[in-house]
Order: structure tokens, then sequence, then C-alpha cells
């Protein structure tokens, strides 16, 4: 199997800094490398897993991009292989482990709210895993349509009021919060040439809509660098208060 992707993230039009990081073919992305990595990159998928995730940040200026980037620096650090058996177990428990080491920061730093929300997927040889923690989301296009792949871990989501904020998470890494949810679903069956996994933080989420993405995603000849770059600033032209963040991966 092979993938082109690229990865994007901008402070945006409020904050005065970015806590979102992102993770790509190996590379990390923060706030400090100006947008992020703005070519397509093309990559056989190998037996060596391939991750790419999402970290939204929280817990203000140091705490919150400290937790993004430390997440996403464990992550690499820890899932260099995975076992032929009981893969999604060990890659929960792996996640499990960042979420005490960025506790533990946490602690350290006297920043105990430090935390963030953990999004993405990982491929390996045939295999194809999505993960979440907290409501940063992935996506897949697919003739014309768009479907979220991950479950918003939010207080709104799970208990269907709809009068609730959307950002009051249940789930995240760090945070100061002991007990978490970790989301690990295997893909692998359905997955197929030609689809687009959108994965985003939800200072996307909250200003554009599924309708807004899937008119993105349907106009033809765009490249997914200008499919991309489309979407941020859309999001921040429809009022976007939050750091923005996306990785576009295309099955080739």
């Amino acid at each position: 199997m092979k993938i082109e992707f690229i990865g994007l993230t901008d402070k945006g039009r409020v904050r005065d800094h970015n806590e979102d990081s992102y993770l790509a073919n190996g590379k990390i992305f923060t706030s400090l490398d100006r947008g992020g990595d703005k070519s397509i990159t093309q990559v056989e998928v190998t037996n060596s897993p391939l991750i790419f995730a999402v970290a939204d940040g929280m817990g203000g200026h140091e705490g919150g991009e400290v937790a993004s980037n430390m997440a996403l620096e464990l992550l690499k650090e820890k899932i260099v292989s995975l076992p032929e058996e009981n893969t999604i177990e060990f890659i929960r428990n792996t996640f499990q482990e960042i979420h005490s080491e960025v506790l533990r920061m946490g602690r350290e730093m006297d920043k105990n709210g430090m935390g963030t929300t953990l999004t993405g997927c990982i491929f390996w040889k045939t295999k194809f895993f999505v993960f979440n923690i907290g409501d940063s989301r992935v996506y897949r296009f697919r003739g014309d349509y768009i479907a979220q792949l991950t479950r918003d871990h939010s207080l709104r989501e799970e208990t269907g009021d709809e009068t609730l904020q959307k950002n009051i998470i249940t789930s995240c890494i760090g945070g100061g919060v002991q007990e978490i949810r970790i989301d690990v679903t295997d893909f692998s069956s359905k997955i197929a040439k030609g689809d687009l996994f959108f994965l985003l933080s939800d200072g996307i989420v909250d200003s554009l809509s599924d309708d807004d993405l899937e008119a993105s995603f349907q106009k033809q000849n765009l490249s997914i660098r200008d499919t991309l770059s489309e979407i941020l600033e859309l999001s921040l032209e429809k009022g976007s208060t939050d750091n923005v963040t996306g990785i576009l991966i295309r099955i080739l």
C-alpha cells in the first residue's frame, strides 16, 4: 500500500500561541514550525508502523504546548514496532503509559491541568488502526461522502444534550485525571484505493460542518495540499477562535 499526505497547523486569528502539534511519518510539527510541512509526501506502508496523530493541548501557555508535544514524542518513541497478536491491547496500553507520563510532568511543572487530546491512525503492513482520546477527529471521504470514524469524548456527545458546550471533554492525555477512555478500532477491512483520511483538531470541528468538509473534498482537480489549505482557511473565515490543525492522507 502506498499513501500520500500533508499536514498543516495555524495558531488562528484569536489565540496568541499554538497549543496544537501533529505527528506525520516520524516527524513532529509544533507552533515553531511555521505552519507545518507544506510539501506532499509519498511513502510505502511497510512492516514498520506509520503513525499520524493530532494533539490539541490544554492548560494554557507552556502547559498545553508541552503536553501536546510530549504526547507525540512519547508516541513516536513507544510505537516503533507492533505485535502480531493483541495489537489493539498493546496500543491501548501504550496510550495509558503516555497518559501517566504526561500526568507526572504536569505535577513536576505545577501544572496539574496540563493535558492534550490525542487522535490519529496507524498504518502497518495491511492493517489500519484509528485511535482517539478526546474530541479531535478522524474522517474518511469516499465516493463524495464523508464519515466520522471517531466518536468525541465530550459530555455533549455522551449525554446527547445539545445545549452543552462542545468543548467539555470527558477523556484526555494528562489533564490531572486518573481514568481515561481510549478508543482503538481496526478499520483494516474498510480501506480502499482513493480514500481520503482527514485528522483534525477541534478548532476546525467547531467552525465547519460535515457539509462544509464534504464540499471541499468534492472539488475536482485539487491536490491534497490545496484541499487542506482551503479547509483551514475556511475554518478561520467562519470564525474559529482556536488553533487549527489537520493532516490529510490519500490512499494511492
